[in-house]
């Protein structure tokens, strides 16, 4: 029997983990990103609406219409990394990937978001979000007297 962790952190700080995400037909690299670049994405998406009860894949495809800048922010972020002038070089791929041509589909950036994700390990972090969600709604609409 292996060691599952050890092998997941030994890929990550020895960069061969990686996804490849395609926005408006082109291909961008998003490594595992550290703290920090986990940071300066979710305070991107801190300002994404999202009513995250009872999601389906379509019903996230939908919403991005209307959160299209906050997400193509983070996503600048993570695909950008943490390099020099990053603020800068994040801004100019924000640019790009928002008034560029041909601008990313709703389903890219979809698929990109979800890679995102599965890179930061933060699947299981968002369905207890959710979870959570769905209890303190009921909690404050039962309250026990």
């Amino acid at each position: 029997m292996t060691n599952e962790a050890a092998k997941e952190i030994t890929r990550a700080l020895l960069g061969v983990d990686f996804k490849t995400v395609f926005l408006g037909g082109k291909a961008y690299t998003i490594h595992v990103p550290t703290a920090k670049i986990i940071t300066r994405s979710l305070h991107e998406w801190a300002d994404i609406d999202f009513n995250i009860e009872n999601q389906t894949k379509a019903s996230v495809v939908g919403q991005i219409p209307t959160n299209i800048n906050p997400i193509l922010r983070g996503l600048s972020f993570l695909i950008v990394g943490d390099v020099k002038w990053y603020r800068w070089k994040a801004w100019l791929l924000y640019r790009k990937l928002r008034w560029g041509t041909p601008t990313p589909t709703n389903n890219e950036i979809y698929k990109a978001l979800s890679a995102a994700v599965k890179l930061m390990g933060a699947d299981d972090f968002f369905d207890s979000a959710a979870l959570l969600v769905n209890v303190v709604s009921k909690m404050a609409a039962h309250p026990k007297l």
